[in-house]
């Protein structure tokens, strides 16, 4: 096996039930190409966010993969849409 490929950065909205209480929180999460697989690997635990914070978030992923500059359409919506389940 080959050294891991790091292949892009997103944020993953996560819903924690504990105690009958439902919080809702927000990972950098990295896409990892380890030989034919895709892995998610956790970046960051970001806590909590507003639309301002998410942005920053979305902006510091694209610096530390050296793609500030691009301007693509992201994966995480800059409003709070979270998945009920």
């Amino acid at each position: 096996m080959g050294v891991p490929t790091n292949i892009g950065m997103y944020l993953r909205h996560a819903i924690r039930r504990k105690n009958g209480k439902t919080n809702g929180y927000w990972q950098l999460v990295r896409s990892v190409l380890h030989g034919r697989k895709v892995k998610q690997e956790t970046v960051a635990q970001l806590g909590e966010l507003d639309v301002g914070g998410r942005a920053r978030a979305v902006l510091l992923a694209r610096e530390m993969t050296g793609r500030a500059d691009e301007l693509v359409e992201d994966r995480c919506s800059m409003r709070h849409n979270p998945r009920r389940r």
